[in-house]
């Protein structure tokens, strides 16, 4: 044991608070991460009764820690790892985990307390997830398939040799104003023509949806490939399809955006298509999973495989994983991403405008002008975004200037907050410090009861220059 944690087992029976600790955060190696921070928070909120009235966040011997006088417990955190001592807890540390781990059970129970609450709530959580399986079966697994669980991946989606990077769920860009839902490969040559790049069959299963659209660079396809009835692979961007596997599609049947269900059965590491100089789509969902970070999953009808969506990464045995993670940016955990950041009574998560039935919004070619999303950037989530359906007449992804306030740390009691919108953060981390970065203008929130938000962005506007809401102010829920 260290000599500080010895040192805070003493402190606690004496009940007194170390005389030579310092405020969080006066070297760079101090610093308390947004999730640490956030556990604090929620854990503040969830067990009043074990930590009300903490005090400042303290560091000494390179440890982070809040002492909560009324009971005597101190919450620590090293390493990414947090710590218990004093109090109900006794006079031996208690190793919770790491501070995803906690968060991740935190946000599940304020969510499930929330549901618990609120009459009849949890029941009909319990039919929104039937009714998105009930979706999702009927359109991927048409063949009937009782089967159930997962299956490891034995092939990628491409060569790796073929890809420059990999970005893990979380992106937000232009339309997609909420956390994207599944992976990006990146080829090595952008300006390669289309059917370059080999796409393949990631392990065994039944391709049991294909559909194409059209776009301004060519066809494109949509592919779903069922494992067993409750674990899928989908593929999207694909420019051409083997000729192996279209010649088992009926003539006309995916013409003008219609679906065929097949099935035709592929195996692992058989050509699927090709792609050229654009990013393939990847996702794996897994209907016997559930997100515990979406407050309300009866908004995304639209696409309802999103509330099962789940680590790719996870999903391949060494040494296919770590060959993986070679190309993926994102160094902070979960290394595969994350779609689901809604704490229930504060800013962070998606949002979508009131009466604009959710994800779907009221039009369905310009469906994700009703989104907002405050939400830690994927390659470096210390750096948060605010994502905008609509910004100067199209969607828009902005940073915030300091990236504070801490919208985890933003609630009902905050009343009205102000952020400068800057730069979004772009690139791997490291990333640069914001605070000189460009000025797009200044946006006012206030966190509402009974998870409803009111916005309202100042384009171009300094933020000593806004006093408060006008009668442009909007108001979102979720």
């Amino acid at each position: 044991m260290s000599n500080f944690l010895k040192a805070l087992v003493l402190l606690v029976s004496c009940g007194v608070v170390p005389l030579q600790a310092q405020a969080a955060g006066t070297g760079p190696q101090l610093q308390v991460s947004d999730a640490a921070l956030q556990v604090f928070a929620l854990a503040e909120s969830l067990y009043p009764e074990l930590f009300a009235r903490g005090g400042e966040v303290l560091t000494t011997q390179g440890y982070r820690y809040r002492f909560y006088a009324g009971t005597g417990i101190y919450v620590g955190l090293k390493d990414e790892q947090i710590y218990l001592l004093g109090g109900a807890f006794g006079n031996a540390i208690v190793n919770k985990g790491s501070v995803t781990e906690v968060l991740t059970f935190l946000q599940a129970e304020q969510n499930r307390r929330q549901l618990n609450g609120s009459g009849n709530a949890a029941s009909e959580m319990a039919k929104a997830r039937a009714r998105l399986i009930a979706l999702v079966n009927n359109s991927w697994n048409r063949n009937g398939s009782t089967t159930t669980g997962t299956v490891p991946l034995t092939h990628f989606p491409m060569n790796m040799a073929d890809v420059d990077t990999i970005v893990p769920l979380g992106l937000l860009s232009a339309g997609h104003v909420t956390p994207i839902d599944h992976i990006y490969f990146s080829p090595i040559n952008f300006n390669s023509a289309p059917g370059t790049y080999n796409v393949y069959v990631v392990a065994d299963g039944l391709l049991t949806e294909i559909s194409t659209r059209q776009t301004p660079k060519g066809l494109e396809h949509r592919v779903v490939l069922q494992h067993s009835g409750t674990y899928y692979s989908y593929y999207d961007l694909i420019d051409v399809l083997d000729p192996a596997i279209a010649s088992q599609i009926p003539a006309g049947a995916i013409d003008g955006g219609k679906l065929f269900h097949g099935p035709i059965a592929v195996r692992g590491g058989q050509v699927l298509g090709r792609i050229g100089g654009k990013t393939l789509d990847f996702a794996n969902v897994n209907l016997q999973t559930f997100l515990p970070g979406f407050i309300e999953h009866a908004n995304y009808e639209r696409e309802p495989w999103k509330s099962f969506t789940v680590d790719t990464f996870a999903a391949y045995a060494e040494p296919l994983r770590n060959q993986m993670l070679a190309k993926n940016q994102r160094v902070a955990e979960p290394r595969g991403g994350k779609i689901d950041y809604d704490v229930a009574g504060t800013l962070s998560g998606n949002w979508f405008r009131l009466g604009t039935n959710g994800y779907a919004g009221v039009d369905p070619e310009n469906y994700s002008s009703g989104h907002l999303a405050v939400v830690p950037y994927v390659l470096d989530p210390s750096f948060w975004v605010v994502s905008l359906g609509e910004f100067k007449g199209q969607p828009t992804q902005l940073g915030v200037r300091g990236n504070t306030p801490v919208p985890t740390a933003v609630t009902v009691a905050s009343g009205v907050i102000k952020m400068e919108l800057v730069q979004p953060p772009n690139g791997p981390p490291p990333l640069p410090d914001n605070s000189n970065t460009k000025s797009f203008g200044t946006v006012l929130f206030q966190v509402l009861p009974n998870n409803l938000l009111r916005m309202e962005v100042f384009p171009d506007v300094a933020p000593a220059s806004v006093s408060g809401f006008t009668s442009a102010a909007l108001i979102y829920e979720r």
